[in-house]
């Protein structure tokens, strides 16, 4: 594949730590930078707050769905009924099905 074309969403992390006193990258210079880029998608987020996270996490699995064919990856998530869903994002057998990787 094409490094140049595979799919990036950014994330900015720790949004929650000392009121964003101590952020190295402004959340300006952030957008700037991924919109200079191709309109990468960004989210600020912080997983101890949960701010973000979920929709940080769907926009991942969105972009590599959409590009699962150019990237041979496949993007399976895996949900039971104990445990935090899961995406495999490993290599697939080109001989199986989505419905056999889920089961």
């Amino acid at each position: 594949g094409n490094p140049d074309a595979f799919p990036f969403v950014l994330l900015g992390n720790k949004v929650d730590v000392d009121g964003g006193n101590s952020r190295r990258v402004t959340e300006k210079k952030a957008r700037e930078w991924c919109a200079s880029r191709g309109n990468i998608p960004y989210f600020e987020t912080s997983a101890k707050e949960g701010y973000n996270v979920d929709d940080a996490f769907l926009c991942v699995a969105k972009v590599a769905s959409e590009n699962e064919h150019d990237l041979d990856i496949s993007t399976t998530v895996l949900c039971h009924a104990s445990s935090t869903p899961v995406v495999d994002f490993g290599p697939r057998d080109r001989g199986q099905s989505r419905s056999e990787l889920l089961s």
